[in-house]
């Protein structure tokens, strides 16, 4: 299947193993589908020893998750984002202790809960978000 991602893994039997993939910063963006598609090509588990988001930007095509990754991989990879801002909510992936919040139609993350509340004073609302550690 292709899919026109931006990162794009294909773990196969006849290939190297123990792949590692870091990203702390950058903009990655798909057009046409998922920013990082990783898929089983030949064989039965994925290749990708380790993976770790710390930061960047990643951008999907609307409507598609940020990631497209076999079910080995997320056997063995069910946590791999501290870091980033997503268009689509990374929810499933977040290392313990990190979660989303929306804003300007992207999923921060960072650690800890977000709240945003609003007070209003003399008929003006003034919104506060804090992050509880």
């Amino acid at each position: 299947m292709q899919e026109y991602s931006t990162i794009q893994i294909e773990s196969n039997s006849g290939y190297a193993v123990n792949i590692v993939l870091n990203i702390s910063k950058g903009n990655l963006k798909s057009k046409h589908s998922s920013v990082i598609y990783e898929y089983i090509g030949r064989g039965d588990a994925t290749r990708v020893k380790s993976i770790s988001i710390l930061g960047g930007a990643f951008t999907s095509k609307a409507g598609k998750n940020a990631f497209l990754l076999s079910n080995s991989f997320k056997d063995i990879h069910p946590t791999f984002i501290s870091g980033g801002k997503f268009s689509s909510n990374p929810k499933d992936y977040l290392k313990s202790g990190y979660t989303t919040n929306l804003e300007n139609n992207y999923y921060d993350v960072s650690k800890g809960a977000i709240a945003v509340f609003g007070v209003k004073t003399n008929n003006i609302l003034t919104y506060y978000k804090i992050c509880l550690l």
